[in-house]
């Protein structure tokens, strides 16, 4: 299958979608470790060059810092040595960028809707959702799969693609009925048993001569949902067909964590914002402070994505003061983070993005963040009650905190 050329994949009045000219390099850093990744840090966000931007974003919540970089930006990191604090994933990505303009709100769940197509590709695929596109990542050697999954889904017009996305819809909620699932099993069950099943898959597809292979993690979500009446294959079947992206890691081993799958909704209100480009050196002390000095950082969610056509922001509407006047743009929409919790998610491992993309189902608008060790969905303010309800998992509520004491400068 031939490598498309960078540059346009779809282009029609309703949708764009561009495959990126950049190499990009996901990675993590610990939370303890962010004082270390300060002067590349701020280097990636300041030495922009005046004809692109490339691409660079960072995700930061509990568990630390997730990094997507193109070559200028790992740079910076690598000048660092040995005492880089950055955990790179082990392979080279490549993005696609959707711009779908009013079409997302005319036909909502496009960007779910492809996922699933990839996902039925045998494509993995991380998610970076900003104020005006998302970013589907995925690696290298799947571009040329991706791309062909992509043209292929998105040549209808928008009434087709509109019948295209709501049969999805339909056949995921017959496949979460409860004539289809097996009784006495529940989400967690079924992931545990998913990932099992992917692993089984992946093994007996990559053998050489037939025999199985030794599984080695892989986020690829593209298997094959196997049809009910195939044993338990039913409940298992529904959890895997109705998978909308690759977005999350599930431990090969999922039980060996212990404990119980939930979501956790984070106390945050956040707003998705764009930052003005020209006033980016003037806001350089907020996103600093924000990012590293900031009592947030240990608890908090937010979201900075750089590119040739915007700077985005995922951030804490009582964070916006902190940045110059007329920096900020965007709407004043509240939209709060879900986090999937309670199992150890190891990177490459797939098998649980379709308990996140339940609210989608039930008509819930969902916004979404891949990060280095799980997913988060983010659903507006006024949703979240329906939201939880779509969830096949139990739910937290993260303790509002005491916000009196101002942040380090």
């Amino acid at each position: 299958m031939e490598v498309p050329e960078a540059g346009e994949i779809v282009a029609t009045s309703d949708v764009h979608v561009t495959l990126l000219q950049d190499t990009l390099y996901v990675g993590s850093v610990p939370a303890g470790e962010l004082q270390a990744a300060a002067y590349p840090l701020l280097k990636a966000i300041i030495a922009v060059p005046r004809d692109t931007a490339g691409l660079f974003s960072f995700t930061q919540e509990e568990d630390g810092l997730t990094l997507v970089m193109d070559d200028r930006c790992r740079a910076a990191f690598d000048e660092l040595g040995e005492a880089s604090p950055v955990t790179y994933a082990p392979h080279k990505w490549r993005a696609f960028e959707i711009h779908l303009g009013t079409l997302a709100w005319e036909v909502p769940g496009v960007v779910a809707f492809l996922s699933t197509s990839l996902a039925e590709s045998a494509v993995s695929l991380l998610n970076i959702t900003s104020s005006d596109r998302d970013y589907l990542l995925v690696a290298e050697a799947d571009v040329a799969a991706a791309a062909e999954a992509i043209r292929e889904r998105l040549q209808h017009d928008v009434d087709g693609l509109r019948e295209a996305v709501l049969e999805v819809r339909r056949s995921h909620s017959e496949a979460r009925s409860p004539s289809v699932r097996a009784s006495g099993t529940n989400l967690a069950e079924e992931l545990s048993a998913a990932v099992a099943a992917e692993a089984a898959a992946k093994a007996e597809a990559e053998a050489p001569d037939g025999r199985a292979a030794a599984p080695s993690g892989a986020r690829a979500a593209g298997l094959t949902p196997r049809t009910s009446g195939d044993g338990d294959g039913g409940a298992l079947g529904a959890t895997l067909e109705r998978t909308m992206s690759s977005t999350c890691k599930l431990s090969d081993a999922a039980g060996e964590s212990g404990g119980e799958l939930y979501v956790k909704v984070l106390a945050a209100r956040l707003l998705v914002v764009r930052l003005q480009l020209a006033l980016l050196p003037q806001s350089t002390h907020a996103i600093i402070t924000r990012l590293l000095f900031s009592r947030r950082s240990a608890r908090s969610f937010w979201s900075y994505t750089h590119t040739d056509a915007e700077i985005s922001l995922i951030v804490e509407e009582e964070v916006l003061p902190t940045f110059p006047p007329d920096a900020i743009v965007g709407a004043s929409t509240v939209w709060r983070a879900v986090k999937l919790c309670g199992r150890s998610f190891a990177f490459d491992e797939t098998g649980v993005v379709s308990a996140m993309y339940a609210p989608h189902e039930a008509g819930v608008h969902l916004l979404n963040i891949s990060t280095f060790a799980t997913n988060f969905s983010l659903v507006e303010e006024t949703d979240l009650e329906r939201a939880l309800a779509a969830f096949e998992v139990p739910h937290r509520l993260e303790e509002p905190w005491d916000d009196d004491e101002p942040d380090e400068v």
